[in-house]
């Protein structure tokens, strides 16, 4: 199945998203997307193709490896502008489409032409284009921008005219996301908690006793010997930790319950380039370059310790791919394809500024992240804070191929080889005290 320029450019996409239209083929469903994570810009997908698992489906771009290997998902395609097309083999396909045994997806981007042609746009969703949703209570928070330009033609230089030999494309879109994720509610230590007075536990069908830990006995409903009492702890008890941890959590009254939004800014950058020669009547070379780049702000408020967790980090995601071919046309009846191929992904994800580390709020560990951060901090019926400590996760892909394609009389081969190398390094970055 070929999905031509025309549906690329002219069906509805999500986001411009090119990778859904995949499932235009019989047989292929999405199996799961991935979501932000510090590791991969959101959005990749997990293709299931005539029932072969979601890990099995190969991603190429113009011939070479577009696959996040540590994932078994694809690298972010081009915007829809920048394709030509794409292909989508699912059974049956020959050797020299091997790897997985699902299906292999195979994205080709522009070429420039003897005429010089381009564009610019801006697609926009805003809140204030929408009608309130009948059983929300005010409308959607989105804002999403994507904009950008994109132009090819011949190379034409002083003393050099590539019309009929050299051309061009080149193509860039970015996107900016501002949106509000779901409140979060908490619960917080009310004023008179702060003062060491949990008299209020006591109250109401479900009594809470704190017991002394420093006393030996028994504390509970029908015996107190061991708890302080009328829930009452002394402020010279308090650890230092968590006087400093108070510090950082707003005080609240009432039911001590806290309710607070957590907005979302993101911003993904694409950009592409190709050229391609026409080396001699028999050599054909052609190159290509992808980058994008996706940024995610963390989701903190610093005067609210509260608001750390669950997707607090700030996160940096850049994907890169490059494609070198040679095709040679050695006689009317052999052709030969050599291509090169690297690829790589270097994701990062880090504690946003303003976080206090552990060893500032006086918490004694034998090790401490390189940068301020919390990993977790949980209190029992009240709150937890932290999140994933920083991190970096690199993934690097060579690979070399070759094919030779011989038509003898009602007789068609081929033949060739690939050869390739992928790398995953993990790395959780740690001092010693």
């Amino acid at each position: 199945e070929v999905v031509d320029r025309a549906r690329i450019a002219e069906l509805p996409l999500n986001g411009r998203d090119a990778a859904r239209l995949t499932t235009l083929v019989a047989g292929t469903v999405i199996d799961t997307v991935s979501a932000e994570t510090g590791k991969s810009i959101p959005g990749g997908l997990r293709l299931s193709s005539n029932g072969a698992q979601a890990r099995q489906v190969a991603f190429k771009l113009d011939g070479v490896s577009n696959t996040d290997f540590y994932f078994q998902e694809n690298q972010t395609f081009p915007f829809p502008d920048a394709l030509q097309e794409f292909s989508i083999q699912t059974s049956n396909y020959s050797a020299a489409q091997g790897n997985n045994a699902g299906a292999v997806v195979n994205v080709v981007t522009r070429s420039g032409t003897n005429e010089l042609h381009g564009g610019v746009f801006e697609f926009a969703r805003n809140r204030v284009f929408n009608a309130r949703n009948f059983f929300a209570k005010e409308r959607d928070f989105l804002k999403r921008n994507q904009f950008g330009a994109f132009g090819g033609g011949p190379v034409v230089l002083p003393g050099y005219d590539g019309r009929n030999k050299t051309f061009f494309f080149l193509g860039w879109q970015g996107t900016r996301i501002r949106n509000r994720a779901n409140d979060v509610s908490t619960f917080a230590p009310t004023v008179s908690q702060r003062n060491g007075d949990f008299s209020s536990l006591l109250s109401g069908t479900n009594k809470v006793f704190l017991k002394d830990p420093l006393l030996t006995g028994t504390c509970n409903a029908t015996v107190q010997t061991a708890c302080f009492p009328n829930n009452q702890i002394p402020i010279s008890r308090f650890d230092p930790a968590t006087v400093n941890v108070l510090k950082f959590i707003p005080a609240v009254g009432g039911t001590g319950q806290v309710v607070f939004a957590r907005n979302i800014a993101q911003e993904l950058d694409q950009g592409v380039a190709k050229i391609d020669h026409q080396l001699s009547v028999k050599d054909r070379l052609s190159g290509g370059y992808f980058i994008d780049h996706f940024r995610n702000a963390a989701i903190f408020n610093d005067d609210n310790l509260l608001t750390y967790g669950g997707g607090s980090n700030q996160s940096r995601v850049r994907t890169q791919n490059t494609a070198l071919s040679w095709t040679r046309t050695f006689s009317p009846t052999v052709l030969n394809e050599f291509n090169f191929g690297y690829n790589r992904i270097h994701s990062r994800r880090g504690p946003p500024s303003g976080v206090p580390s552990m060893k500032d709020l006086g918490v004694r560990l034998p090790l401490y992240p390189t940068l301020p951060s919390i990993q977790q901090i949980s209190v029992s019926g009240f709150f937890q804070i932290g999140d994933n400590l920083e991190a970096a996760f690199v993934r690097n892909g060579f690979e070399w191929s070759n094919r030779t394609s011989w038509v003898m009389g009602r007789h068609s081969l081929q033949f060739g080889g690939e050869i390739a190398r992928y790398r995953v390094d993990i790395a959780n970055e740690f001092r010693r005290a």
